[in-house]
């Protein structure tokens, strides 16, 4: 059976946060995932099997890169079918990634 396309629901077991994905294309997904909901919590969110309303708008997306994996359990991990999750915007396209903070502040730091 296939998923693409189909609607899912992950909730953290420890801050009670939920995403709602969507799969973009063919491979497998995760049961559990650190948690995406609450930026500071490390719990492990749980998937509800796709038994959800389907006109869930998505808010993460599994998708399969095309670009090159440097890590390589992820590589593997791809090459066996699995696919990858990251946010996505209203319109369903990937949010750009968060900008890192400088390790030394332009002008130094005041004390």
């Amino acid at each position: 059976m296939s998923y693409k396309g189909k609607i899912n629901q992950y909730t953290c077991t420890v801050c009670g946060g939920v995403i709602t994905t969507i799969d973009r294309d063919e491979g497998t997904t995760a049961f559990f995932v650190s948690c995406y909901a609450t930026p500071e919590c490390q719990g492990p969110m749980r998937s509800s099997m796709y038994q959800v309303d389907q006109s869930l708008v998505p808010d993460h997306e599994w998708y399969k890169p095309t670009g090159k994996i440097q890590n390589r359990a992820l590589r593997e991990h791809v090459r066996m079918g699995g696919l990858l999750i990251r946010p996505i915007r209203n319109d369903g396209k990937p949010k750009p990634p968060e900008p890192r903070p400088a390790e030394n502040p332009p002008g130094g730091i005041d004390r």
